[in-house]
């Protein structure tokens, strides 16, 4: 494997440890709110979304973890993080195709209905999960200033992906 791809391959990790953290950051501090999101949006029953809330909260941190771990279990974690991306849109595939009105509570509370803007976005996190996984790092960049880095090549990214 060539020294860029192992490059890009780690900026897709660690933009993907910054989203799964503001992610699973911004429905923790959120968790009533967006259980409840789950009831109103979803039409998910009252005695189910809490648990659901926790089930998710539980996956995302998770994930986030792994992948922030960088030894071998950060690849479970991209797997999980693929998984979830997944899952996620195509709930906001299905809230576009049947024209319904949702919000995206992606990061926490929000007032903003899901859009193909949320979708595109989910797609970027895809991709980024798809070539983590498809390119195993052998060794990392060594260096603390590659890996500072990489990691503001990673946020700046993230932050362009938020609204």
């Amino acid at each position: 494997m060539t020294m860029t791809l192992a490059y890009l391959s780690e900026i897709c990790r660690f933009f993907l440890v910054f989203v799964l953290l503001a992610s699973a950051w911004g429905k923790t501090a959120n968790r009533a709110y967006f259980a409840q999101s789950l009831v109103a949006d979803f039409h998910i029953t009252l005695a189910l979304s809490m648990p659901l809330t926790w089930v998710i909260l539980g996956l995302e941190w998770c994930a986030f973890a792994l992948l922030a771990s960088a030894g071998p279990w950060a690849r479970v974690g991209g797997g999980l993080a693929l998984l979830l991306m997944v899952v996620f849109s195509a709930v906001m595939l299905d809230v576009i195709l049947r024209r319904r009105h949702a919000y995206c509570h992606c990061f926490g509370r929000s007032t903003h209905p899901i859009s193909a803007l949320d979708l595109a976005r989910n797609a970027l996190y895809i991709a980024a999960c798809s070539f983590y996984l498809l390119n195993p790092v052998s060794a990392s960049p060594s260096g603390l200033q590659a890996q500072l880095s990489l990691i503001l090549v990673a946020f700046i990214g993230f932050f362009l992906s938020i609204r």
